[in-house]
């Protein structure tokens, strides 16, 4: 364009760069459109992840409370063994002293006997039991730290995409009013 085109006054300049301007408000628009359904599909996983980790918590805490019912039950068991043990103890004592009861005491020792293996069994089954779910537990305490780590990565993304909406509505604003303020002045 030459001198004569533009228009004495430099109206032609103006009108070029209202119409850049125009153009760049369409497309901060376009984002700014974008930007919820961005949110939103963020808030979605991690409303997901957050139900996961309640459910694995949830998980974590029953299994908890399993292992210390088991724990409490060892422990009465492990009572129960020793005072099986002294039982067993004395009985040896009255075997050697009594001679004319050995028989009834010898069948008592005996099922003394087989009920401490029978304890011991059923302990050391126990003991697995414990040892098998203190490994899950600590499987899920991974997991939940995990999603945990997931959960503030995806809520600082949230908090991102939120501070990003803002300043392009303001940049929006701020150009429309200018957009408005050329207008007044060149009419």
């Amino acid at each position: 364009m030459n001198g004569k085109d533009r228009g004495a006054d430099g109206t032609g300049d103006v009108l070029k760069r209202l119409e850049d301007m125009e153009s760049r408000i369409g497309f901060l628009e376009g984002v700014n459109e974008k930007l919820p359904t961005n949110i939103g599909k963020h808030t979605d996983t991690k409303n997901g992840w957050n139900k996961k980790v309640a459910t694995i918590t949830a998980d974590n805490t029953g299994l908890t409370d399993m292992v210390d019912g088991l724990n409490q039950r060892i422990a009465t068991l492990t009572t129960d063994n020793s005072t099986l043990t002294d039982t067993v103890d004395l009985l040896n004592d009255k075997v050697a002293t009594l001679t004319t009861d050995k028989s009834q005491l010898t069948n008592a020792l005996d099922g003394h006997n087989k009920r401490i293996t029978s304890l011991t069994t059923y302990i050391s089954g126990l003991t697995d039991e414990v040892d098998g779910l203190n490994k899950r537990m600590a499987t899920l305490t991974t997991d939940n730290s995990s999603l945990t780590d997931t959960v503030d990565l995806l809520n600082d993304k949230v908090t991102a995409l939120t501070t990003d909406k803002s300043q392009l509505t303001d940049a929006v604003d701020g150009l429309k009013k200018r957009i408005t303020s050329l207008t007044s002045d060149h009419r």
